[in-house]
């Protein structure tokens, strides 16, 4: 019922009807990351995450268990963050393909950028080690980026703790 209407009820209008539902910011997310809107999948998927995090730290603090997997709202957001450097790297592409290369150079700096902020969303977000899934999902956008040196710098930030996780996860 909620998803009917959502095309005519689309982002802030659904937000304000149904507030803090995270299942529906991140459909929501979803549905702007597959229609090309990058920005707007990243920001509400950005909020989301934090809205998240603030719940779960409230939820630890009385005492309560964490209800919440971030995990997949952590996966939608870097999704979307990652959509918009490929989609961009097209375009860069294509730019220089036209015979635009100052207009590309200007896009790949861009693009180096959102490497970085994206990159440290998931050093931020899936690099607790007490966390399996979500240091796998760490090395799995490692590789999937072609980021050797932060693979390397996380094996090493790993090498001396023997918790159980941490030995499941090497």
């Amino acid at each position: 019922v909620i998803y009917a209407d959502l095309e005519t009820m689309i982002g802030e209008d659904a937000m304000k009807k149904f507030p803090g539902f995270p299942f529906l910011a991140s459909y929501i997310s979803r549905y702007y990351l597959e229609h090309g809107d990058f920005n707007k999948a990243i920001t509400l998927a950005r909020t989301n995450v934090e809205n998240l995090r603030k719940l779960r730290e409230k939820q630890m603090a009385e005492g309560k268990e964490a209800s919440w997997d971030m995990t997949p709202f952590i996966v939608r957001l870097l999704g979307a963050l990652e959509s918009n450097y490929r989609n961009n790297v097209y375009e860069a592409n294509k730019l220089e393909a036209e015979g635009k290369p100052e207009e590309a150079k200007k896009l790949r700096d861009q693009l180096q950028k959102q490497l970085d902020e994206t990159k440290q969303v998931a050093k931020d977000l899936l690099t607790e080690k007490n966390e399996i899934a979500d240091s796998i999902l760490y090395v799995d956008f490692c590789f999937r980026n072609r980021l050797i040196n932060d693979l390397k710098e996380y094996a090493d930030s790993i090498k001396e703790d023997d918790t159980e996780n941490v030995k499941s996860i090497k």
